[in-house]
């Protein structure tokens, strides 16, 4: 049996053991009438199951299931797969790599146990996106996707990797590199990378030194690392930046991120805000959820900030949240929901309101916000905080 014959019928997306993305098994014997029951499968799935909701994503399966029909019907595959796969979803997906004539977009390969990729630059050279998540690969291993000439989004999570090292992908929009065991940014270079996810890996510092590489990143995620400081963060185009469940004590050069929009800081030791100046006028949104700040006066340093308009702050030492609150819920929860029923986030019952008083006494500080946690600032609060201002003579 040949080597590539032999590559071939190991891969199996079922099976437990390490193995490659399969390649084509030469074998001369017809095989019409499986190409007959494919595609009677392939129809059978690009019927919508329910017709009066189309979405555009089913749209897009139906039209390249078709596609992919009309390329069996006009161009037979001359490589028999396995004929012994008797799982109609596995005989699809051992179909697809025969039809060379459809040119594929978007791979996903998750779970699958994957130590060898080589096959993708030669035989799906037209893919834009492609997920590798949850298997075996290392920088290494992982190197041959990176000549695929047009790829513009590479997801690598949950794999072997110890250093971000890829060779240059020129068109490269977005990496994903979340729950490895990466220890820095070195040696990031793609010149058009936009988002970089590298949460949940082991990274203690980041070097200034890197940032002049990715000179058009504008999304930052290290959720989940072992930072101390902001300190190297430079990337001067940046506009979101995660850095949730880190060990932040203070922050370093954050001035220098001038069109910072988003800055998220939830659960770290953080105790002094001090660090943000004038030159951070972009900031809109910042979220210092279950940090140390002790006191409502410690939120002086961010009235140098003219555009905040959202700041998330409950679950700090002056504002604890209850007990029986939500322990764990994702950070970006609130997120997801921050401009939906606003109304009836307004309109909670009162053990799960926020206190009044020291929402108005945020205010005094910080009057332009717009929204306070989860719920809007209401005209009542503003007038109060007013006759607050008025009551302490500071009008």
């Amino acid at each position: 049996m040949g080597d590539t014959e032999q590559q071939y019928q190991e891969y199996d997306p079922k099976v437990g053991e390490t193995g490659s993305l399969a390649t084509p098994q030469e074998d001369p014997e017809e095989f019409n009438e499986f190409i007959q029951s494919t595609t009677m499968l392939l129809l059978e799935k690009a019927i919508p199951d329910k017709p009066k909701k189309l979405t555009l994503k089913k749209a897009g399966e139906c039209l390249g299931l078709l596609g992919k029909i009309w390329n069996l019907s006009e161009y037979p595959p001359l490589n028999q797969p396995d004929q012994n796969i008797c799982n109609n979803d596995e005989r699809l997906m051992d179909m697809e790599g025969y039809v060379d004539e459809y040119q594929y977009l978007h791979l996903q390969a998750v779970d699958m146990n994957l130590t060898d990729v080589r096959v993708l630059p030669k035989y799906f050279v037209w893919l834009l996106s492609v997920d590798l998540s949850g298997n075996l690969l290392t920088n290494e291993m992982a190197c041959p996707v990176t000549r695929l000439p047009n790829i513009v989004a590479l997801r690598l999570n949950r794999n072997k990797f110890r250093d971000p090292y890829l060779p240059v992908m020129k068109h490269l929009q977005y990496l994903g590199l979340n729950s490895n065991k990466i220890t820095s940014l070195h040696r990031i270079y793609h010149p058009n990378l936009e988002t970089l996810d590298l949460n949940y890996n082991r990274i203690p510092q980041i070097c200034g030194g890197d940032c002049w590489k990715l000179t058009k990143l504008t999304q930052l995620e290290l959720r989940g690392n072992l930072l101390q400081s902001t300190l190297g963060i430079e990337y001067a185009n940046l506009v979101n930046l995660y850095l949730a469940q880190n060990q932040i004590t203070e922050l370093k050069g954050i001035e220098t991120l001038v069109n910072l929009q988003r800055c998220h800081l939830r659960e770290n030791p953080l105790s002094n805000l001090s660090g943000f100046s004038p030159s951070n006028f972009n900031l809109k949104y910042l979220n210092i959820r279950k940090c140390h700040i002790k006191a409502v006066e410690d939120v002086k340093p961010l009235t140098v900030l003219p555009a905040l308009r959202e700041l998330i702050i409950k679950g700090n030492i002056f504002n604890p949240e209850p007990e029986n609150g939500l322990p764990g819920e994702p950070e970006d929860v609130e997120d997801n929901k921050e401009y939906e029923n606003e109304e009836t986030d307004s309109r909670r019952e009162p053990e799960q309101e926020e206190d009044e008083e020291l929402r108005i006494q945020l205010l005094l500080y910080l009057p332009q916000l717009k929204r306070i946690d989860k719920k809007l600032v209401t005209k009542h609060e503003l007038e109060s905080m007013k006759e607050m201002k008025n009551e302490m003579g500071t009008e």
